[in-house]
């Protein structure tokens, strides 16, 4: 379906190897099926993805900084193919992270000579929608792909209206269950207010390409932040500090 935004998780093979041509392959079809490949239309190897990072990117190729620039594209991706050739532990992250964080619809094309039998990659549909197509030859998933993006294409989408109300149901069970006088409490509370006044700014305000860009990155600095707040918030949780401990009801 043409227009759709598509994360490519590919291995990064050598550059004569057969692996590359049938990435590559799966690519063309990808391409000509009207996909917006956002990680590149042409296959990356062992030897040229740094070089593709530095040049996309402008920035010095560091394990963190290639992490959060696909992680970047991700976020904007409306689905994600994952062309299985061999097996992968760069491409188990990037699936994990889709899964449970920003759950984009997953294909996995997986070839012949490298089926998954790794139990946690099996039956994901119950984290995100997942299909999985087993190929020979790349021309073999035409109609899968297409299939696919159609689905993508046509999935109903979350109103901004439901979104709102659903946030704040959170908020509002937020402050009967729990002690508003907690201030972690009350900061939820207030961050789930701010999310919707957020999300009437995104959704009413101006759009265009650059705009959507900058909002994506910033929710993944915020989901940054949070997971951080979390990682504090449980640590303090495991080890009250002194004071709260001498405060506490004996």
């Amino acid at each position: 379906m043409s227009g759709v935004r598509v994360f490519v998780r590919q291995p990064f093979t050598r550059a004569s190897g057969h692996d590359a041509r049938i990435v590559q392959g799966v690519l063309d079809e990808l391409t000509a099926a009207g996909a917006d490949i956002l990680t590149g239309t042409v296959a990356q190897t062992e030897e040229s993805f740094r070089l593709t990072f530095q040049t996309r990117t402008g920035q010095e190729f560091t394990p963190s900084a290639f992490r959060a620039w696909r992680l970047g594209l991700l976020a904007r991706a409306q689905a994600m193919v994952i062309v299985r050739t061999e097996l992968s532990e760069s491409g188990a992250f990037e699936i994990a992270y889709n899964s449970v964080i920003t759950r984009a619809p997953m294909l996995f094309a997986v070839h012949t000579s490298m089926p998954i039998t790794t139990t946690l990659l099996q039956d994901l549909n119950q984290l995100c929608p997942t299909s999985y197509v087993t190929f020979d030859h790349p021309t073999e998933i035409a109609t899968p792909l297409r299939r696919f993006l159609r689905d993508v294409h046509l999935a109903p989408s979350v109103s901004a209206a439901a979104l709102a109300h659903r946030l704040d149901e959170l908020r509002l069970t937020l402050i009967t269950t729990l002690d508003t006088a907690d201030p972690v409490v009350a900061a939820c509370a207030s961050a789930l207010v701010t999310a919707q006044g957020l999300l009437h700014l995104a959704t009413d305000g101006p759009t265009g390409t650059d705009r959507d860009d900058d909002l994506h990155d910033a929710l993944a600095t915020a989901r940054d932040l949070v997971g951080k707040v979390t990682n504090a918030i449980r640590a303090h949780s495991r080890h009250p500090t002194a004071e709260s401990s001498r405060q506490r009801p004996q």
